[in-house]
Formats: structure tokens, C-alpha cells, sequence
């Protein structure tokens, strides 16, 4: 018995961190390490979420919750937290765009634009702009 109390502890690599998703009584969720911790003579979660997803150049924000607050966790991984804590940015057409090319600067089309084709042509006798035009057949038709 003396055997077993003489070795000592090794230290984990992740120091008890898990990756998880927490949702808090489905209102709040986070991505991030975990770890029970006693704060306030209480257990508590301690949910570190990594800022923009890069938690070496913007650090951690960090938040503690009651485990009677706790609604669910999800196991996951790191690569996972790090994926849905980066920033999102919202698609516009000019982040998009074709990068210019040295062609474009060479055979840029300056003739002007041709105008559209009236629609009143296009559309014909249905059009209700010509309705009221007394050379068109009457086809009987109340309205």
C-alpha cells in the first residue's frame, strides 16, 4: 500500500480542458474549452471560447456557469472550436469580384451602351396604354 501512495501524479497534457458546445437553458451557446472549477464555494463550468478563432493573437473570453444553468453539451474537437468561433463576414459581390487582370487594361470597350427596345412594341396590342385606340377590332369583351 505504501507502494501506491509513493507515485506521484502525472500531469495531463490538457490539464482537464475538453472541447465542447454549451448550451445554456437553450437561450446561449458557446464553443470552447471546459473544465469544472469552484468558484464561490459552488462547482461551476468554466467555458474558455476562443476571440475570432485565434485565441494566440486575440486570447480568450471566459465564462463561468452553475451547472443547473448547463441546458446541454456536445463533445467535439479543437479544430471544430476553432471553426465556429472565427468571424463571419457577410457576402457582398465587390469581396467577390474578378481580380483584374493586365488584358483588361489593354481592351477596355468604351461604345455606348445600345438603349432597350421599347416595350410598348414589344408587348403589342395587349399593352394597356393602347387599349383605348379606336383602330384596333372590338372583341366583344365587356371589360
Amino acid at each position: 500500500m505504501d507502494d501506491i501512495d509513493a507515485v506521484p501524479e502525472t500531469a495531463s497534457s490538457n490539464d482537464g480542458w475538453e472541447w465542447m458546445l454549451v448550451e445554456i437553458m437553450g437561450h446561449r451557446s458557446h464553443w470552447g474549452r471546459t473544465r469544472e472549477e469552484e468558484r464561490f464555494g459552488t462547482k461551476m463550468l468554466r467555458i474558455d471560447v476562443p476571440i475570432k478563432g485565434d485565441p494566440a493573437v486575440h486570447g480568450w473570453s471566459t465564462h463561468f456557469y452553475g451547472g443547473t444553468a448547463i441546458f446541454s453539451i456536445t463533445l467535439t474537437d479543437e479544430s471544430t472550436v476553432m471553426l465556429k468561433n472565427m468571424p463571419w463576414d457577410a457576402p457582398a459581390r465587390l469581396q467577390y469580384a474578378r481580380p483584374p487582370s493586365p488584358i483588361d487594361d489593354q481592351a477596355i470597350d468604351t461604345s455606348p451602351v445600345p438603349e432597350a427596345p421599347n416595350l410598348i412594341d414589344l408587348v403589342g396590342t395587349n399593352h394597356p396604354e393602347q387599349i383605348d385606340d379606336p383602330n384596333l377590332p372590338d372583341d366583344d369583351m365587356p371589360f
